[in-house]
């Protein structure tokens, strides 16, 4: 008659531990672990090494067998130590290298019930394949922040260059006086802007290329030189505009889109007179000068601030032959004028229904600044949020 079954867990109270090994399930479950698998009795000596230890050790259980773990270490010291100092609960773990491979080291104590040392496991893991990708992720991260630091050094001296082709942020010339800000959304950016004296007089350009980033900043000393050329040629901002378009167009082809919105400011002092003409560019904004009270000017409110509509719908480089009609302003002593790119003035959709003016009124009214410094309040106001686009300003008044 059969008795109820015995657990292994009972096995392993009634045999020792090295008659547990003769068991055949015993052998089997052990070596289907998927790791490597050396067990120690209480004397140290092996007594068991499944197939997985064999292959990752390079040494077959026979090689082994009732020989302590201490000959089978280079360093017999290093096994006491390993064995005074850990426990089941808080196991010794290495990872070792091996000739060409890698091993992964489990070792701890095997204690009775009573916490008596009964002998000692050692788990082990061929951990070759994960150290090579480590190594390798560690390389390729290493080239890659190497890169990095190349690109950072390039995008550096870019933002450098894009710096020395800015105006700086004042310039005065036969009484004029510029000034000029600008703040690119990322390191790089598509807007430029052009303060030019000559003898008679002077050039303000400012130009947005289409985009932002890298992408268009690469556009930027292209349109710098194409400006350059184009100078010694004309006095006229229409012609300018002409002969700018022409060459960007014979540039771009059809290779790729690019086009580049721009406004050219020609200044006369002499006949105090600007003539204007835009490339699909915002209009030109006029901040009236502050009078006395009692004082006038042909009916012109003090203070106020107005949008001078002006044509030249088409960017550069999308028509073969538009034109760019020109408009001449009078520059009355003390009235400030305003170029903008659409960083700044797209920011009336949020603000002001589509009308520019009317925000920009309202925050020269709200500003501690005089109305002949509308750049400064504008900057002070633009510098509380983030920049979703390149942004520039350009103001010049006479007198």
């Amino acid at each position: 008659m059969k008795g109820p079954p015995v657990e292994p867990s009972d096995i392993c109270r009634l045999i020792g531990l090295t008659d547990l090994f003769s068991i055949p399930w015993a052998r089997h479950l052990l070596g289907s672990t998927g790791e490597g698998l050396v067990v120690a009795d209480h004397d140290h000596q092996v007594v068991y090494m499944n197939p997985q230890a064999e292959a990752a050790l390079g040494k077959a259980l026979v090689q082994v067998s009732g020989r302590t773990i201490h000959t089978c270490h280079q360093c017999p010291w290093k096994v006491e130590e390993v064995l005074k100092g850990v426990s089941p609960e808080k196991p010794f773990r290495q990872e070792v290298k091996v000739g060409p491979r890698w091993l992964a080291i489990t070792a701890s104590p095997i204690l009775s019930d009573a916490r008596e040392f009964i002998g000692s496991v050692m788990v082990v893991s061929d951990i070759t394949a994960r150290r090579e990708a480590e190594a390798t992720i560690q390389q390729q991260n290493q080239e890659l922040m190497a890169r990095q630091s190349r690109i950072d050094l390039q995008m550096d001296l870019a933002r450098n260059i894009q710096k020395a082709l800015m105006p700086s942020p004042e310039v005065q010339f036969h009484g004029v006086t510029t000034r000029f800000w600008n703040r690119q959304s990322q390191v790089v950016g598509g807007d430029f802007g052009i303060v030019s004296p000559d003898q008679q007089g002077g050039w303000i350009i400012l130009g947005d290329v289409m985009g932002k980033g890298v992408a268009a900043s690469q556009f930027v000393p292209l349109m710098h030189g194409f400006v350059a050329d184009e100078l010694r040629a004309t006095l006229s901002p229409g012609a300018l505009l002409q002969s700018l378009n022409q060459r960007l167009t014979r540039f771009i082809r059809e290779r790729f889109t690019l086009f580049v919105t721009a406004a050219a400011v020609r200044i006369d002092p002499a006949r105090r007179q600007a003539v204007v003409a835009t490339a699909g560019q915002e209009g030109l904004f006029r901040t009236h000068s502050l009078q006395e009270p009692g004082a006038g000017d042909s009916g012109t409110p003090s203070g106020a601030f107005e949008e001078i509509r002006l044509g030249g719908t088409f960017p550069l480089g999308l028509q073969p032959e538009p034109t760019y009609p020109e408009t001449e302003i009078d520059l009355a002593p003390g009235d400030t004028f305003l170029l903008m790119s659409d960083g700044v003035t797209e920011l009336d959709k949020r603000t002001a229904g589509g009308h520019p003016s009317g925000w920009m009124a309202r925050l020269l009214g709200q500003g501690t600044a005089t109305a002949s410094e509308p750049l400064a309040v504008f900057t002070e106001y633009l510098l509380r949020y983030p920049a979703p686009d390149d942004q520039t300003l350009i103001s010049f008044r006479l007198g």
